[in-house]
């Protein structure tokens, strides 16, 4: 085993795709709050595009209901320290692992910040498991790598048909709830949304958007069952012509009508 020293946020010494498995235990509490997405970014970035890879994230939170809860609180703010105290004479940094606790997210809101997705930042992930442990003062957060952009590009490579609204194939009837809506929100931002359920049986498993030379600009997977509405937004890095792109496990890829951004 080999230690390394290094920013959890920027890890160059590490190749793309070059792990199986990346965990972290009670340090992404003490990362700003601003760089906590770009933490999970580059644990996303270390990941292998297999099915087995996993994150694995523990840490506290702050139990904010009930019995236990009060008595949580009460044993962090004050017990804490004051072992600390009586430990090594600084009750100080007790104090701070309070106040951190305190502040960090609750834990569906920190599950949700792993999900993501985060187009700008290129990652998303599925939560696979998630465990509370001591009364939950401590969570255990599970999350397989989702890679919409290779889906994507797997979509295109694969030379699948693409329908549309006046070119529905044998769907006729379903372009509806198939088709791609992009809608400009500001100078460079865009929304694609889908009128589709995401069923476990039926639903759609990747929005899209691609460029003018073609390439996947962003993307974004749904995984069955997730439930809600299948949307994506993205932020261009320039301007031009996005055209949208949605994938159905039961009826293919639709494209919607292209939007011109930073005109």
């Amino acid at each position: 085993v080999r230690l390394d020293l290094g920013d959890a946020t920027t890890l160059p010494q590490y190749p793309d795709a070059s792990a199986d498995a990346v965990t972290m235990s009670f340090g992404i509490r003490n990362v700003e709050a601003g760089d906590r997405a770009r933490v999970v970014a580059e644990a996303h970035r270390l990941l292998r595009p297999a099915p087995t890879s996993r994150l694995a994230i523990m840490e506290f939170a702050e139990p904010r209901t009930g019995v236990m809860g009060a008595l949580a609180r009460v044993f962090l703010g004050h017990i804490v320290p004051l072992i600390g105290w009586l430990g090594s004479g600084d009750a100080s940094a007790y104090q701070h692992l309070q106040k951190s606790i305190s502040d960090f997210p609750a834990p569906d809101d920190f599950a949700a910040l792993i999900a993501g997705p985060h187009p700008e930042l290129g990652y998303q992930f599925e939560i696979t498991g998630r465990v509370s442990m001591v009364f939950g003062v401590v969570h255990v957060y599970l999350a397989r790598p989702l890679y919409p952009r290779i889906m994507a590009q797997d979509f295109e490579n694969d030379g699948n048909p693409v329908f549309s609204t006046s070119s529905p194939g044998p769907y006729a009837g379903k372009e509806g709830k198939h088709v791609p809506i992009a809608t400009p929100e500001g100078d460079l931002s865009v929304r694609v949304t889908v009128p589709h359920g995401i069923a476990a049986e039926h639903h759609i498993s990747l929005v899209y958007l691609k460029d003018e030379a073609g390439n996947v600009a962003a993307a974004t997977a749904f995984p069955g069952g997730a439930g809600g509405a299948a949307e994506l937004t993205f932020t261009a890095p320039a301007a031009g012509l996005y055209t949208p792109y949605a994938a159905c496990n039961l009826h293919g890829v639709w494209k919607g009508e292209s939007v011109a951004l930073g005109a």
